[in-house]
């Protein structure tokens, strides 16, 4: 039984392994063409957690190895710390789409006040090929022309027609795909986490009871010869 446990563990310490590995490039795919700090502190997060899963693919390898109760004991407990770890990171991406509206409602008072920074409006009208925080109409309501980022063509000396689209729902479409990358890593790793931790608990409790047998008989045997 123990045999067997084991050889199931590595087998999910392999698969562990190869998800953290693909949770890293996950990570990594973050600061490709980012635009926001949103996804910067995504990546980050990510990556750290594929580090930290193979760090526990590594402890989790020597614990099945060795049979040793006390570092299946603490396997258990770093793998369920991590579960808990991954649901907080699955909670915040899907609670991001209240981080965009809080950012894009910021960027547009500092637009309205002029006090945007580099008009950081303007570098998401020009990347997202979009206009305002929710359209063109957003300018019309406080009076002001849309500027050159919302042309289409911003080159021509000619007046150009105006992106149609608002830069909120245009970044929630842009980061959609990367936030459904993250979200499909996390419980992945939840999946995969959860059975390797079943696997070790159980392996432990068997471990455990070998070594209190073992530890029994050669106590009866010891008081025999006194």
């Amino acid at each position: 039984m123990a045999s067997s446990l084991q050889k199931m563990l590595l087998s999910m310490n392999f698969v562990h392994s190869t998800v953290c590995l693909l949770v890293i490039v996950c990570g990594i795919s973050f600061f490709i063409d980012q635009i926001s700090t949103l996804e910067k502190v995504a990546g980050a997060l990510t990556i750290a957690q594929g580090i930290v899963g193979l760090s526990l693919s590594i402890f989790c390898r020597g614990a099945a190895e060795s049979e040793s109760p006390d570092w299946l004991r603490n396997y258990v407990t770093i793998a369920l710390l991590q579960i808990f770890s991954q649901l907080l990171l699955l909670y915040e991406a899907t609670n991001s789409s209240n981080r965009i509206d809080k950012t894009f409602d910021d960027l547009w008072e500092a637009e309205r006040r002029g006090a945007a920074l580099e008009r950081r409006l303007g570098f998401y009208e020009k990347f997202l090929k979009c206009c305002g925080v929710n359209g063109t109409h957003d300018y019309s309501k406080i009076s002001l022309e849309p500027p050159k980022s919302c042309c289409i063509d911003e080159d021509t000396e000619f007046d150009s027609p105006l992106h149609p689209y608002g830069c909120r729902d245009q970044f929630t479409d842009y980061v959609f795909s990367k936030v459904l990358l993250l979200k499909l890593a996390c419980w992945l790793l939840i999946i995969v986490g959860a059975n390797g931790a079943l696997c070790g608990w159980r392996l432990y409790r068997i471990v455990k009871r070998q070594v209190q047998r073992y530890s029994g008989k050669w106590l009866e045997e010891s008081s025999k010869e006194i």
